[in-house]
C-alpha cells in the first residue's frame, strides 16, 4: 500500500475548486449578458415601472389637464419648441394656474427654438415676464447672444428634449411632443404630426428628476434679466389677456373635461420588466443616448423597426443598418415623405441617402399624403423598445441633447411594434429606381448643394 501524499491531494482539490468557481462565475456573467444588453440602474428593477402610450390628440391634452389640476408637489418640464398659438397659450395657462395654487413650476426652454424662433407665434419676452410675475420659473438653454460669436457651439448645440415631470404622480411624459398646435391636431390646414406620448410611472422617475435638476443647476441654462429686456407693463398685460382669452374657450372647443380625475389613467398603465431612463449630459461631443441606442440596434438578430421623421446617414447609423442586415435581421424604417417635412434642408439630404438605405437591404417606407410621422421609436427583436427625442440624424447623434427610455419587455415591444405596423400600413415603400429629388427642379438642386455643405449639422 502506497503512502498518501496529503499535501499533493490538497493542492489538487484547490485547483479543482478554482476551475469549478471560475466556470460558475463565467456562466453567471454569460447569463447576465444574455438577459439584458444594457446595464440596469437601481431605479429600473424588474416591474418597478408602468407605462402607457397616448396617441389620440384629445387624450394627450386631457391627460395633461387632469394631472395639472391635481398636481400637489411640483411640475418640471424641458421643451425644445414653444409657441404662443392656441395650444401653447392653453398649456402655459394651465402652468400659471398651478403656480397660483402654490405649486412649484420650473421650465427649461431651448432659447433658439423658443425666443429666437422665426415663427410669428414664437414665445415672447412679454409672456416670459407675465409668467415670471405669476411665479413660474423659466430658464433657457444656450442663450443666443454675443457670446455665440466667440462660442459657436452655443448656437449649434441645442436642447432637443421633450420631458414633462409630475412629482405628485411620480410620473413623467416623454416622446416627440413639444408645445405647439401641430403636435395635438390643432392646425387648421390639417398638416399635423403623427405624435405619441410615453407616460412612465415608477422608480425611474428619480432618474428623470435628477436629470432635470442637474441641468437646472448647471451652467448651460440661465434665467433672463427682465430689467435688461425692457418689457413694459402694458406688454405683460397683453400677454395675460392672450392667456385669459384662450382659457375661456379652449376646453369647450376641444371637448376637454375640467372635472376629470387623473386616477382613471392608472387603469390603463401596464407594468414592464425593465426600464431605464437615459439623458445626455453637459456638452459631450457624442450623445450617450445615441451610443446606447446604436449598441442595442447593432445587436438585432431578428427584427429592427425604426420610426424617425428625419433620416440622415452617418458612420454610426450606417454601421448599425449594415450589421443588422448582415445578421439576417429584417430591417424596416418608417419616415416622413419629402413633401411634408418641417425641415427644408432635410429632404434633399435624405433623398440622396434613401437609395443607399434601400440598397443595403433595408425596407424603407415614407408616410403618404400630409402625414408627418414625428414619433421617434426603435424596436429590436421584439424585445427592446427605445422611445424619446432621438432622430436618426447627425443632430441627435452629435450636437443636440436628447433623452428617452430603454425598455426590455416583450409584451410592450408587441404594443410598440403595433404602432409601427400601423404607420407602415399608411406609408409607401420606397423604390430604389425612383427619380432623385435634386433632378426635379433647379430649386431642389440648389437645396441639395446647400444641404451637402451643411450635412454635418443636419
Amino acid at each position: 500500500m502506497q503512502p498518501i501524499d496529503s499535501a499533493s491531494n490538497h493542492r489538487k482539490v484547490l485547483k479543482m475548486k478554482f476551475w469549478v468557481n471560475l466556470i460558475f462565475l463565467l456562466a453567471l456573467v454569460s447569463c447576465a449578458s444574455a438577459k439584458s444588453i444594457f446595464l440596469r440602474s437601481p431605479s429600473s428593477s424588474d416591474y418597478s415601472n408602468k407605462v402607457l402610450i397616448v396617441e389620440d390628440y384629445n387624450d394627450a391634452m386631457q391627460f395633461r389637464l387632469d394631472h395639472f389640476l391635481e398636481e400637489s408637489k411640483g411640475i418640471r418640464a424641458m421643451h425644445f419648441i414653444v409657441r404662443e398659438n392656441s395650444y401653447g397659450l392653453w398649456y402655459m395657462g394651465q402652468l400659471r394656474a398651478a403656480a397660483r395654487r402654490g405649486i412649484p413650476v420650473r421650465l427649461i426652454f431651448d432659447d433658439w427654438a423658443s425666443l429666437n424662433a422665426t415663427s410669428k407665434s414664437r414665445f415672447t419676452y412679454s409672456m416670459l415676464k407675465h409668467l415670471t410675475d405669476e411665479g413660474v420659473e423659466i430658464k433657457f438653454f444656450h442663450r443666443i447672444d454675443k457670446r455665440s460669436l466667440v462660442k459657436p457651439q452655443r448656437y449649434t448645440r441645442r436642447m432637443h428634449e421633450k420631458v414633462l415631470l409630475l412629482e405628485g404622480a411620480n410620473s413623467y411624459v416623454l416622446g416627440d411632443r413639444d408645445v405647439s398646435e401641430t403636435y395635438y391636431g390643432l392646425r387648421s390646414d390639417g398638416a399635423n404630426f403623427v405624435s405619441r406620448d410615453l407616460v412612465v410611472e415608477g422608480d425611474s422617475y428619480a432618474d428623470a428628476q435628477k436629470h432635470f435638476e442637474d441641468l437646472w443647476s448647471g451652467p448651460l441654462v440661465e434665467k433672463i434679466d427682465l430689467n435688461k429686456v425692457k418689457v413694459t407693463e402694458e406688454e405683460a398685460l397683453a400677454a395675460k389677456q392672450r392667456l385669459d382669452k384662450t382659457l375661456k374657450t379652449f376646453n369647450t372647443e376641444n371637448n376637454l373635461v375640467g372635472n376629470s380625475k387623473r386616477a382613471k389613467w392608472k387603469l390603463r398603465y401596464s407594468p414592464v420588466r425593465s426600464l431605464q431612463f437615459m439623458g445626455d449630459k453637459g456638452g459631450a461631443v457624442e450623445s450617450r443616448y445615441h451610443s446606447r441606442l446604436m449598441s442595442i440596434m447593432k445587436n438585432a438578430k431578428k427584427t429592427l423597426q425604426i420610426s424617425s421623421p428625419y433620416i440622415i446617414l452617418n458612420s454610426g447609423n450606417k454601421s448599425v443598418l449594415s450589421t443588422a442586415v448582415s445578421n439576417n435581421a429584417k430591417v424596416e424604417i418608417v419616415t416622413s415623405n419629402t413633401k411634408v417635412t418641417d425641415e427644408p434642408l432635410v429632404p434633399p439630404a435624405y433623398d440622396h441617402d434613401s437609395k443607399k438605405i434601400v440598397r443595403k437591404g433595408v425596407s424603407l417606407y415614407e408616410s403618404s399624403g400630409n402625414r408627418l410621422v414625428h414619433f421617434k421609436q426603435y424596436v429590436v427583436d421584439g424585445r427592446y423598445t427605445m422611445i424619446g427625442s432621438y432622430n436618426m440624424d447627425n443632430r441627435s447623434a452629435i450636437w443636440d441633447r436628447e433623452s428617452g427610455v430603454i425598455i426590455d419587455d416583450e409584451d410592450f415591444a408587441r404594443v410598440a411594434s403595433g404602432y409601427f405596423e400601423k404607420d407602415k400600413s399608411l406609408a409607401v415603400r420606397v423604390d430604389v429606381n425612383r427619380r432623385s429629388l435634386k433632378f426635379q427642379s433647379c430649386k431642389n438642386f440648389f437645396m441639395f448643394l446647400v444641404s451637402s455643405v451643411l450635412r454635418p449639422v443636419l
